[in-house]
């Protein structure tokens, strides 16, 4: 599961690293404090995923959520929201033979 999750957002980062054109500001260190704090709601995680898709995270931030991860575990709920917006986000993942 995690594994999945990890291996598309960042064939995401990576993909849209090209292009950091977009103007979006995400608050990465507030997302880490709720995900630490509470569950995470539907908006918070397309925000996220939205941030990822179109560079406003960057690789280093992308890692420390991954590691928070690690140590805390995402909620089913969440993993669905996740994949959900993921889904939504409508972004050509690829993922490089390394990753495989």
């Amino acid at each position: 599961q995690h594994y999945y999750i990890t291996n598309n957002l960042r064939a995401m980062a990576s993909e849209t690293a090209r292009d950091n054109s977009s103007d979006h500001v995400f608050d990465f260190k507030s997302f880490i404090r709720t995900y630490r704090e509470r569950e995470l709601l539907e908006k918070d995680i397309k925000s996220f995923v939205h941030a990822v898709s179109t560079g406003a995270v960057n690789d280093l931030q992308l890692c420390t959520w991954l590691c928070s991860v690690n140590e805390k575990p995402l909620k089913f709920s969440e993993t669905a929201k996740l994949t959900k917006a993921m889904i939504e986000e409508n972004k050509k993942l690829e993922v490089k033979e390394e990753w495989d």
